[in-house]
């Protein structure tokens, strides 16, 4: 008998186990699926079903290659259809607006529509959750910035560099639990070790031959050739960096001539804001499709290696071209002219360009993402007689891994705005929970009523996101530090030498915290190890 002490461990000995199905087992030592007889539930089989179409036959599929049939005109679509029943119950506890962000229904979510979707907004949750405590305190120094007999003193006021030392460390406090909570949720939703052998992309190309320590037939692509693809992809990449940078430039350029015609310096640097949030939306749009070519001629074995490689990329181009007028602003425009930022100074008008391009960010992803979908929902009702199926394909479709891909990169984004910069405009934090608040519901009703069912699909943990996460948490104790003592003016009563003393504890000690909090806070409980020690005993 397996002794159970709930002071030490929180799950019943046979609590959250999930084993290897195999034929070689008597089928009622596993447990039913709710309301059926047998251990597998319609969200297991439809995603099996789907993995049988398009792995490859190695792994039992039939190699189907979906997407390509599609865009070939070959094939329609190819989609789960939705069942009413659930779906109703689903959209009923739901969409109601008393549930907040952190108290969906997670589980409902993961059966209905995959575990990869629903650790979306499992993380959006735990995100929007920790904002509460950095919105309110950021909308109150916010206000009293604003009230500062002037706005150059109330932009470089003395508690400013404390809110961003208590966001630095906020980031990675908010990291370090979600992992506790992820690793959790892994094994309740029996996604630990997920990642082990998974299947190979339908998509992949090799040489036919034996594996080299099984000897088993196996699809053979020499690491070599990836490596120099790869090699290609980062040239590529750096090619197209550059290009942002040069267009950038290129609005500051215009941006001074506009200054030298006689325009005050606010004005001409609000209408580069604007033009800024164009160039950073194209350019996102048009490196969207660059990407995908890329890393689809880098050849990856699996869709997590896919997906991965992709991010990489997605992630180091959207850095530079979502930031790099911030870093102008705050670090070059005052040091190339000393009236470059105006009469408020350079705190002020990185606070006016950060508020003009994150605003008009989460405007226009509110406005693409759920309002033009609501108006179409609204002005095109379905056909009168239609069958079911055809219902359903004149919805929206949804392409899972680039969906979920696609609202990580926004929520990774949004997270920098409010963290990189964070003395320049406190109630970024605010504005990212009132966004987050907003397109939670909006995600989850243009899934409930507006896209065709997606193609469930499980997932472990949220992949290369947790380290760019934690690296922006990271990079943030250096720009603001750096903000702290190159642009604000509040350490200009010290002289350089503790200027720069204080610019260094600052930094080390923010650094300090995160490393001990990194060390403190395991990442997963004591009790997530005991249920995967009992798991593995049990196999």
């Amino acid at each position: 008998t397996i002794p159970h002490d709930p002071r030490y461990a929180s799950y019943m000995p046979y609590e959250a186990i999930y084993l290897r199905y195999s034929v070689a087992v008597a089928e009622e030592l596993y447990q039913s699926a709710p309301g059926y007889d047998h251990p597998f539930s319609y969200g297991v089989r439809m995603r099996l079903l789907g993995n049988l179409i398009e792995s490859k036959p190695m792994w039992g599929g039939e190699a189907l290659k979906i997407k390509r049939y599609i865009s070939q005109g070959k094939m329609k679509h190819f989609f789960p259809m939705h069942k009413p029943d659930q779906l109703v119950g689903l959209k009923r506890i739901w969409m109601d607006w008393n549930v907040l962000p952190w108290n969906q229904p997670f589980l409902a979510i993961k059966n209905y529509f995959g575990e990869k979707i629903a650790s979306y907004f499992l993380f959006q949750g735990h995100y929007t959750r920790w904002l509460v405590l950095p919105a309110v305190i950021g909308l109150v120094m916010q206000i009293i910035t604003f009230c500062y007999p002037t706005l150059k003193a109330g932009f470089n006021a003395p508690y400013l560099p404390f809110y961003s030392g208590f966001i630095c460390i906020w980031a990675i406090f908010m990291m370090q639990y979600w992992k506790r909570l992820e690793a959790k949720t892994a094994m309740e939703w029996g996604c630990a070790g997920y990642e082990e052998g998974v299947p190979d992309m339908c998509e992949f190309k090799g040489e036919k031959m034996k594996s080299f320590v099984t000897g088993d037939e196996v699809i053979f692509f020499p690491t070599s050739s990836r490596t120099n693809y790869t090699r290609q992809s980062a040239v590529a990449v750096i090619i197209m960096i550059g290009i942002v940078l040069v267009a950038v430039a290129s609005i500051y350029i215009i941006r001074d001539k506009l200054v030298d015609q006689g325009m005050t310096v606010s004005n001409a640097q609000t209408i580069a804001s604007i033009i800024n949030v164009v160039q950073i939306s194209l350019a996102d749009f048009l490196y969207g499709f660059a990407s995908t070519e890329l890393t689809k001629r880098e050849n990856h074995r699996t869709l997590i290696q896919y997906e991965d490689s992709q991010v990489s990329k997605i992630f180091a181009f959207q850095f530079v071209n979502s930031y790099s007028s911030f870093f102008y602003v705050a670090f070059i425009a005052g040091r190339i002219d000393a009236n470059g930022c105006g009469i408020h100074g350079c705190m002020y008008a990185l606070g006016i360009n950060l508020a003009i391009i994150f605003g008009s960010r989460l405007v226009q992803g509110n406005v693409t993402e759920i309002l033009i979908p609501y108006l179409k929902a609204t002005y095109m009702p379905p056909e009168p007689g239609a069958s079911r199926p055809a219902d359903e394909y004149r919805l929206a479709p949804y392409d899972t891994s680039d969906q979920v891909l696609s609202n990580f990169s926004e929520t990774a984004i949004q997270f920098g705005y409010q963290t990189l910069f964070a003395s320049a405009l406190p109630f970024a934090s605010t504005f990212a929970m009132i966004s987050n608040l907003v397109e939670v519901k909006g995600d989850a009703w243009l899934l409930l009523d507006v896209h065709q069912r997606p193609t469930a699909m499980m997932v472990e943990d949220i992949g290369a996101f947790q380290a760019i996460f934690t690296i922006i948490s990271c990079i943030s104790v250096i720009t603001n530090a750096a903000l702290i003592k190159f642009t604000m003016n509040t350490l200009n009563v010290y002289s350089q030498f503790w200027q720069w003393v204080l610019f260094v504890l600052f930094q080390w000690g923010v650094f300090g915290i995160q490393g001990i909090a990194m060390y403190l806070i395991n990442d997963e409980s004591e009790t997530i190890s005991y249920q995967k020690e009992r798991a593995a005993f049990y196999e």
